[in-house]
């Protein structure tokens, strides 16, 4: 077993933004949901940091999802 012990306010307050995308991200996964999908990517700390158009996002999500569409579970279809 290997165990990191208490976590400092610090770290919590550094780590939650990424926390709480990863949630966002698995939640649009889980329930196949295209905007969660958009959002998880506006939220990104390293995307944030680009600045990106939200329309930019929106286009490369779009994109992403229909050119993997044959991968993805049917809920996406």
């Amino acid at each position: 077993e290997i165990g990191s012990g208490l976590v400092g306010s610090e770290m919590c307050i550094r780590d939650r933004p990424h926390i709480e995308n990863h949630e966002r991200t698995l939640k649009a996964a889980l329930t196949c949901d295209e905007e969660l999908v958009v959002q998880a990517f506006l939220h990104d700390p390293v995307v944030k940091g680009k600045q990106p158009q939200e329309a930019q996002v929106r286009s490369l999500v779009h994109d992403m999802i229909e050119n993997t569409r044959k991968y993805l579970p049917d809920g996406w279809n």
